[in-house]
């Protein structure tokens, strides 16, 4: 199942070993509502309700030419944690570049550019990555468990086989992506997102590794 959230000013509740999140409204309906959210962390859940940044205007947004004269372009640093608003000091440009079954648990790679990269059998386990574009990116069979994917653009990425598992996905896009054989478990995202994932026609089959109904695991 999916936890569905609205978008909207909230609040966040710390009750024992659980959190609340109460969101103000919700962007389809206009009605508020409370989800539990299990063991969560406030950082986490405070993503979802401060209001983010259009995806759609992120869509249009043009980068400079990839820097081909840099060798090291391609090295993954992780930024120091608490940047989730992609505040870097140069561009995080990981475009075309071959990481595939590379390891990112707990890293904050938030505003990385990973169009057209290969980073299939990747781990971004616990991953930072808010605002990542990763269109037309491969990311077969990647594990994003836990991962803070808020405002991320998947359009066009090759997901076949991913676990999403508990990822935070408030605000992602996922157009032509190809969902086969992804696990969404309790993953934390919007009516809107839901429904269009639900409609995609690539989005069916059952994970390889962890056995999960694809369509199932988001309640479609």
């Amino acid at each position: 199942m999916a936890f569905v959230v609205g978008v909207g000013s909230g609040r966040v509740d710390s009750r024992g070993s659980r959190s609340v999140v109460t969101c103000a409204h919700d962007t389809e309906s206009g009605i508020g509502r409370k989800v539990s959210v299990g063991v969560f962390s406030l950082a986490a859940a405070a993503v979802l309700v401060v209001a983010p940044a259009s995806v759609e205007s992120a869509i249009n947004a043009k980068f400079p030419p990839i820097d081909r004269t840099n060798p090291n372009r391609c090295e993954v640093k992780s930024s120091a944690m608490g940047q989730a608003n992609a505040a870097r000091d140069s561009l995080f440009d990981l475009r075309e570049c071959n990481l595939s079954k590379m390891n990112f648990s707990g890293f904050d790679i938030a505003g990385v550019i990973m169009e057209n990269a290969n980073m299939s059998g990747s781990i971004f386990k616990d991953t930072v990555m808010s605002k990542a574009w990763a269109v037309g990116a491969n990311l077969k069979g990647a594990d994003f468990s836990n991962a803070i994917a808020d405002r991320v653009v998947f359009n066009k990425a090759n997901l076949e086989g991913a676990i999403f598992t508990n990822a935070v996905l408030s605000e992602s896009s996922f157009k032509d992506a190809n969902l086969k054989d992804t696990d969404f478990s309790d993953v934390y995202i919007g009516d809107f997102a839901l429904r269009n994932i639900c409609k995609n026609p690539t989005f069916g089959g059952e994970n390889p590794t962890t056995g999960n109904p694809t369509r199932e695991s988001l309640g479609c």
